[in-house]
């Protein structure tokens, strides 16, 4: 078995050689012929890169590697698995792709066990039990830990999109009722906002150059958010396309409903804040108060009865 590996190895190495020296024959070949008829830097069309100026890793090996990764990444992830991970990456911002990243989980959980285990060996003292379980626990936390950051930084951009959603109908209804169409508010609004706002919108408005209806790419915004506003709010302008209502008065409507909705959960939070306040107080405040008052007098007794036997 381990011939056979190295044997892959060395195939692998001297086909990447191989190719190396053709590239560079070419172009030591093409710098002959630049300078033998006396011309400058060889022309290329505007925008376009001469594919030998590439260097060879970036060239040949980056792209070797990603290809690999995402065949093992497809043995890894089921079909019905890599459409949800594809929504949370996309959603949290990253762009690699859900093999990629199911690849890279299965690394950090992997190197977390391995370096549990060498831990392990490396004090006599635990038993046989602890030096199973450590290892175990530790992938455990590799794993979770991966799967929680991606959510929470899901969350974070979702909770970044629906905040600034008042502010965002705002802005539509005013372009709509200066004369703008909704397509050329949307590419407004895409090109005054940055972040998750931009990628989404910028979607939105993509979807709908390719063809797609106004209807189906406002519901894929809303498939791909989970957000019940967004979904609301394709279903209104469907409703003001269908029925020629005008879509300035629905984003109006629609971000002043988002508003006072923001001030209905900002009173709830209030309302809730004593009830949350009632354990610090109990396990924190409570004690500190009862010994700042109670204490100078304890200790008073305590000195009166050690002098009264």
């Amino acid at each position: 078995m381990q011939i056979l590996l190295l044997a892959a190895l060395g195939g692998l190495s001297v086909y990447a050689f191989g190719l190396w020296i053709i590239d560079r024959r070419a172009f030591q070949r093409q710098e002959r012929i630049r300078k033998r008829m006396g011309i400058g830097p060889v022309m290329r069309w505007a925008g376009v890169e001469d594919e030998l100026d590439i260097p060879f890793v970036d060239r040949i090996v980056r792209p070797l590697i990603a290809k690999l990764w995402e065949r093992l990444g497809d043995q890894l992830v089921p079909q019905r698995v890599r459409k949800e991970l594809a929504r949370e990456l996309r959603l949290a911002g990253s762009k690699i792709s859900p093999e990629i990243f199911v690849v890279i989980r299965v690394l950090v959980t992997v190197a977390l066990a391995s370096v549990a285990i060498v831990g392990g060996t490396m004090v006599p003292t635990l038993t046989r039990t602890e030096r199973l379980g450590f290892p175990i626990l530790m992938a455990v936390i590799g794993y979770v830990f991966m799967g929680a950051r991606l959510k929470s930084q899901g969350k974070k951009r979702l909770h970044e999109l629906e905040k600034n959603l008042p502010e965002l109908f705002d802005f539509l209804s005013v372009a709509v009722e200066a004369g703008l169409a909704f397509d050329a508010a949307l590419r407004r609004l895409v090109q005054k906002t940055k972040g998750i706002v931009q990628e989404e919108f910028g979607r939105v408005l993509s979807d709908i150059q390719v063809g797609l209806t106004r209807e189906e790419a406002l519901r894929g915004l809303a498939d791909r958010t989970k957000l019940i506003e967004l979904a609301r709010f394709a279903a209104l302008v469907t409703q003001s396309d269908r029925t020629g209502a005008g879509i300035a008065n629905t984003l109006k409507v629609q971000g002043q409903r988002l508003k006072e909705l923001r001030v209905f959960r900002a009173r709830e939070q209030a309302a809730t804040l004593p009830v949350k306040l009632l354990f610090p107080m109990a396990f924190f405040i409570f004690p500190t108060l009862f010994i700042v008052i109670l204490g100078p007098g304890v200790l008073s007794m305590i000195k009166a009865f050690s002098h009264h036997p």
